[in-house]
């Protein structure tokens, strides 16, 4: 393999990628550094290789709208595009979220999704004319300024038609490949999804044509520990959890606690409204949890915030822990950066004002960009004023506990030049091809 002067891979082993889908998380954990894969999406652009132990889903049959429409939150799924995506949401009868990903439109009743799994069980129930297929497909990422460029130059085509959450497929040397604009640092990104035959030759395109560009390699530690969170992108399991869901077919798996709100599970549930979601709930039509929904609608009392963490109290908080262990029980501040290595443990933490709880906070991470140390705040709107002091209740119960100050910050984090749902690629020069 060849390396640049920073110790990144530049171009890959013949088989390697492809070999990935045998074996589900050999991806490389990480390639140089944090610091340095991270600000890929900042400063150049960063390549990440992800991998669903569920795979993608199609769903198909005379019932996949009516279905969709009774399950999900959102508006009538009739009106969607063909070739266009939509955040979904799937909630509990108590408003709860339980689901949460992307759903594209593919044909007259032919939708895909990933990341979307509570809509597995219902179309398995036999209750609608749906069936639901499992699809192999690699699944990469290339995310950062310099993104499009690069994409435009691997594929040799003019992408700058696409708009923010929108999608195409292209051919590329035999490859069916859909490039979706997408990403989850908040800066300008594209999905590229494609049937694994191909993922070495698309991989080795994207890696030479990004030489120039300073494409970095992402690890599969880098992405799910540091882009939602700056990004503004709220993740199950990193941010909230599902309650277990009554759906047919599905036993939700033990979830472990941790944390200083690990004393209640109700601390760790959200509704679309608290992690700003709230414009995508649809009252137009009867779906699951609409009766709640309405009154946490008119309610309304919390809503989403950045928190900046004091470093003092950061630096304090991980000295008092190797000197007292029992503080980094079941994990240490210490550990901020690490992805929880199973799906089965949330950590969050409790939101102090004057020493009451009102709210929440999960996603704590190093922000490069800014060398802040932040998470994201589910917090009472009274609070949620940018500058506004509180504290973050860290340890577990039962245990030694320490506030860390904490300051309420814009949301979401990064909002720079590259914002992809705001970003004009028109001041990007279109390439020759």
């Amino acid at each position: 393999m060849k390396y640049n002067e920073n110790g990144a891979v530049l171009n890959g082993a013949k088989g390697y990628i492809k070999d990935l889908f045998m074996f589900e998380g050999c991806y490389p954990y990480q390639f140089t550094t944090p610091r340095h894969e991270v600000l890929g999406s900042r400063e150049s652009a960063w390549l990440g290789v992800y991998l669903t132990m569920l795979g993608r889903y199609d769903l198909t049959g005379r019932d996949v709208v009516k279905m969709l429409n009774y399950v999900c939150v959102n508006r009538d799924f009739s009106t969607l595009k063909i070739g266009s995506s939509r955040h979904a949401l799937t909630c509990d009868e108590k408003g709860r979220m339980t689901g949460s990903g992307v759903i594209t439109r593919l044909g007259e009743d032919h939708f895909q999704t990933y990341c979307m799994y509570s809509l597995i069980g219902f179309a398995m129930s036999g209750q609608w004319d749906v069936k639901i297929e499992r699809v192999d497909e690699f699944f990469f990422q290339v995310d950062g300024p310099k993104s499009l460029q690069i994409l435009e130059k691997a594929f040799n085509c003019d992408l700058h038609d696409l708009k923010f959450a929108r999608n195409k497929k292209i051919t590329v040397n035999g490859c069916e490949l859909l490039v979706h604009r997408l990403g989850m640092s908040g800066a300008l990104a594209y999905e590229m999804h494609g049937a694994p035959e191909y993922a070495d030759m698309i991989y080795e395109l994207l890696l030479k044509a990004g030489e120039e560009f300073d494409l970095r390699r992402q690890g599969t530690r880098q992405y799910p520990a540091y882009n939602h969170t700056p990004g503004g992108y709220p993740n199950f399991i990193i941010h909230f959890i599902n309650p277990p869901a009554d759906i047919p077919g599905v036993e939700a798996p033990p979830t472990r606690l941790s944390g200083s709100c690990s004393d209640n599970a109700e601390n760790y549930y959200c509704d679309p409204y608290v992690v700003g979601w709230g414009n995508l709930v649809n009252f137009d039509h009867e779906f699951i949890g609409k009766e709640a929904l309405l009154k946490i609608a008119t309610e309304d009392k919390k809503t989403i915030v950045t928190l900046v963490w004091n470093l003092d109290d950061v630096g304090a908080v991980y000295g008092a822990q190797i000197a007292n262990p029992e503080l980094a029980i079941p994990e240490g501040i210490h550990e901020y950066s690490e992805f929880q290595p199973e799906c089965t443990r949330a950590h969050a933490d409790k939101v102090l004002a004057d020493g009451k709880q009102i709210g929440m906070t999960s996603g704590r991470v190093i922000d490069y960009y800014t060398n802040t140390f932040i998470s994201l705040g589910f917090i009472d709107k009274e609070y949620a004023v940018e500058g506004k002091n509180l504290e973050v209740l860290w340890g577990m119960p039962g245990t030694a506990q320490m506030k860390i100050r904490a300051t309420v910050a814009q949301f979401p984090y990064y909002n720079g030049e590259f914002r992809n749902e705001t970003f004009d690629v028109e001041k990007i020069p279109c390439q020759k091809f």
